[in-house]
């Protein structure tokens, strides 16, 4: 439909942040997964600032992830996001955990075209270290691996129900 199937998918670079279990909430997460789920390996970048002033920094990173990326397994997925600084004032790159739940509020706001969107924004609270969220923090670029969503192959859960329905 969409003419030939892609080598790789770069999604993004998406303006803020995508931390922690709040990435499923993700247009730029989303693309990556489906491409990732079709057998296509991917990226999805996004840079830590609602007002970048950096896009080359990321644009950098993204090249490089994209060229590393081409000679993994066909599928994998990656989240990664990027200090708004300049490539010489990052900090390094990290293998990040995602931040736990409630890190960041999803919040309703108005995109620039007028249109409904949503947003992250982050709790005052210290992030747990070794997160995504602690790591960009410290101006880190954070890199997690990323699996899309599949169904358990144990009929356990059926079963269970199936048996309190008939009991």
């Amino acid at each position: 439909m969409f003419g030939p199937r892609p080598d790789l998918v770069l999604s993004g670079i998406n303006r803020g942040l995508n931390i922690g279990v709040t990435i499923f909430h993700s247009g730029t997460v989303a693309a990556a997964l489906t491409a990732a789920g079709m057998g296509v390996s991917a990226v999805a970048v996004s840079i830590d600032s609602d007002d970048p002033g950096h896009w080359p920094t990321a644009a950098t990173v993204a090249g490089e992830a994209l060229s590393w990326i081409s000679d993994e397994p066909a599928g994998t997925a990656l989240t990664i996001n990027v200090p708004d600084r300049p490539l010489d004032q990052l900090a390094g790159v990290r293998h990040a955990a995602l931040a736990v739940p409630r890190r960041t509020v999803l919040l309703g706001a108005k995109a620039p075209t007028g249109e409904p969107m949503i947003t992250l924004q982050r709790t005052d609270a210290t992030p747990v270290p070794g997160t995504d969220e602690a790591l960009l923090r410290e101006g880190f670029v954070t890199v997690t691996p990323i699996v899309g969503i599949r169904e358990v192959r144990d009929d356990s859960a059926a079963t269970a129900l199936a048996k309190r329905l008939t009991d």
